[in-house]
């Protein structure tokens, strides 16, 4: 079943390409804009999703991501998020729709592997850093959470599991006596349940669900996956852009007050302290915000804010609600696996979107 709506989308996705409806779509999105969302971008060598810690709708293969770029380097205008805010607010966006290519969290390989390829398609980005995640080698909570559940295996440990996730008022379904292992989708559904809990509440439950499979020592024995403060400076001195996305990467929209504004002011200061004074867009955790949280940023200095909301940036566009498109290998596979072109130009243009 899978494969015959993957063939479908494909079908599709390649009569509206080769027929020159999609180039007629983007020639009406001049004078509008385009924001690109990536998390990380990994070696194909890593690429297999048991190798990765990390969701799949976060990840993307370096050899996706070359063909990514050079499909944008043909039908778009490839600029700094700051210039496409600045085009579609005066129509100066020139004979080709505008596109900002936008990174979340700060993951090592954003330097490593994405930042050589950028230099090559002349691409510029915003890397957007949870700052407090900056030179550490714990693996930030979601990817832990993973790290121990693939490694979940009988009956105990998998009851132990379920009874602290029941703690949380998750429950997974089925019974916890017969699990053997947890499922990618019940991976998926945890992680996504735990964005929910307070923090408190879920710090605790992750340190049960590690402890009941052992997973402490390996979950921080890795190579580093974030970036450290010289390949953050490296990089800005190379022309990326940095911005900010928090100093611990909580759901914003869940904080109090006061916490909220440490959270957002400490990130403020932190890329200050480290990079110069300047501008600094920031990006909202998971993509949560609410009016309050808007005024926080707002306040706290930063320029403009992106969310996770899909959507087309124009000139009524919010500064500080701007919508992306999230980019993963999913949004660009063909049927058999490889890269689509014709698939990659119908997503940025929201063709299979339900949004």
């Amino acid at each position: 079943m899978k494969f015959v709506k993957l063939f479908i989308k494909q079908l599709i996705a390649a009569i509206l390409y080769y027929s020159g409806i999609v180039r007629r779509r983007e020639a009406q999105l001049r004078g509008k804009g385009i924001i690109l969302m990536y998390h990380r971008v990994v070696r194909d060598s890593d690429r297999r999703d048991d190798q990765l810690e990390s969701q799949p709708g976060i990840v993307v293969s370096e050899q996706f991501f070359e063909k990514q770029l050079r499909y944008l380097a043909s039908a778009y205008s490839v600029i700094p998020l700051e210039s496409l805010l600045s085009s579609v607010v005066t129509g100066e966006g020139g004979e080709r729709p505008v596109a900002a290519i936008t990174f979340d969290d700060g993951w090592r390989d954003n330097h490593d592997v994405a930042a050589p390829l950028l230099a090559k398609y002349q691409s510029p980005a915003t890397i957007f850093i949870t700052t407090g995640f900056v030179d550490q080698s714990r693996m930030p909570w979601p990817e832990l959470v993973m790290f121990s559940l693939r490694r979940a295996a009988g009956n105990e440990i998998c009851g132990m599991v379920t009874g602290a996730l029941a703690e949380a008022g998750i429950n997974l379904g089925g019974s916890p006596g017969g699990r053997q292992r947890f499922s990618a989708d019940e991976i998926e559904n945890t992680i996504e349940a735990l964005k929910g809990v307070h923090r408190d509440n879920r710090d605790r439950v992750v340190g049960k669900i590690i402890e009941a499979t052992g997973a402490a020592t390996g979950a921080t024995a890795g190579e580093r996956v974030m970036m450290n403060w010289a390949e953050v400076s490296q990089l800005k001195s190379r022309g990326v852009a940095i911005g900010g996305h928090g100093t611990s990467h909580e759901l914003l929209d869940s904080l109090e007050k006061d916490a909220l504004q440490t959270e957002i002011k400490e990130c403020m200061n932190e890329l200050r302290s480290r990079l110069g004074e300047q501008e600094y867009a920031f990006a909202y955790p998971n993509g949560n915000y609410n009016q309050s949280v808007k005024d926080a940023v707002r306040d706290a200095g930063f320029s403009c804010s992106v969310t996770t909301r899909r959507g087309i940036v124009d000139s009524s566009s919010d500064r500080y609600e701007l919508p992306r498109i999230n980019i993963s290998d999913g949004c660009s596979s063909g049927c058999l696996g490889g890269f689509s072109k014709a698939r990659f130009a119908c997503h940025l243009l929201g063709v299979f979107s339900r949004s």
